[in-house]
């Protein structure tokens, strides 16, 4: 019987050296892919809402809203900063529709992208400090691709947001706070939504 040393040795080799890599740097962070293409990295939070997040208890949050998931991500921990922006057109060519808000915005720098067949998106932002949702009528939340693709969403209860959206465009979404609701300084905000 004839035993092959070269590929045990290789192995045992290349294990040592993960064993030694991690005893060097202290510690490593493993991303693995299951069996069905999906990546345990930020796996508590992709296609998670909150409240699916808190039945978990992997967060303490708000318990209602919708759930994220679908090929949209939440997009945590956006703290606020005043742009200076005071006008939105919800309509951009022309200009039209105005709206006035604040200056003071979350950016939700996602560049999302809806697959084919999801022409709409529907989300709430979430207090991160307060672990509430927030009212719509506290923000606008207007959705970006292009200087001529971007637009305001409509209101939807009283927590939720929803807009028209268009297959294979990339998508950023901001929430334009009004003049009397503007949240304190170092507030961080996250966006929850579904394309669908």
């Amino acid at each position: 019987m004839k035993v092959n040393r070269l590929k045990f040795n290789i192995s045992l080799s290349v294990f040592g050296g993960l064993v030694l890599a991690c005893v060097v740097t202290g510690c490593i962070k493993l991303t693995i892919i299951l069996p069905n293409g999906e990546s345990t990295k930020g796996l508590a939070t992709k296609g998670l809402g909150t409240k699916a997040l808190a039945a978990k208890g992997l967060v303490d949050g708000p318990s209602d809203g919708p759930e994220s998931s679908g090929t949209f991500t939440i997009v945590q921990w956006q703290s606020v900063a005043n742009d200076g922006t005071a006008t939105i057109y919800c309509t951009p060519t022309p200009p039209s529709d105005p709206r006035t808000v604040s200056g003071y915005v979350a950016r939700f720098m996602t560049n999302q992208i809806p697959t084919v067949g999801q022409t709409r998106f529907q989300g709430y932002v979430s207090n991160e400090f307060s672990h509430t949702l927030v009212p719509n009528t506290d923000y606008l939340l207007q959705y970006v691709v292009n200087s001529y693709t971007n637009g305001c969403c409509t209101l939807v209860g009283s927590n939720e947001a929803t807009c028209t959206v268009i297959p294979n465009y990339k998508y950023k979404f901001y929430a334009r706070f009004y003049s009397s609701h503007v949240p304190p300084a170092g507030t961080t905000f996250s966006l929850y939504g579904v394309f669908f």
